[in-house]
């Protein structure tokens, strides 16, 4: 699992994840950075089958997508809960 932000905002070593850089950072930083500069933004990625992205063969595991899922409700749930 890795975050464009090179932050997680939640613990993905919680959920059985390991926590590591993209490959290629900027050539996912497009969607984030395009709305970041009107609220704060960040993205969680799962790992594609062969490392393909953006590619009709792109294939994610679903127990992939699962752990990519866990990671998003826990980073919504502490966003929610979170005292300012």
């Amino acid at each position: 699992m890795a975050f464009a932000s090179g932050r997680s905002p939640a613990k993905s070593r919680r959920k059985a994840c390991s926590e590591r850089r993209p490959s290629s950072p900027l050539a996912h930083h497009g969607d984030a950075l395009a709305i970041q500069k009107r609220i704060p933004a960040s993205l969680i990625f799962v790992p594609g089958r062969g490392g393909l992205s953006h590619n009709p063969r792109e294939f994610t595991d679903p127990e992939a997508l699962d752990k990519g899922y866990a990671v998003l409700v826990e980073t919504l749930w502490r966003m929610a809960t979170a005292e300012s």
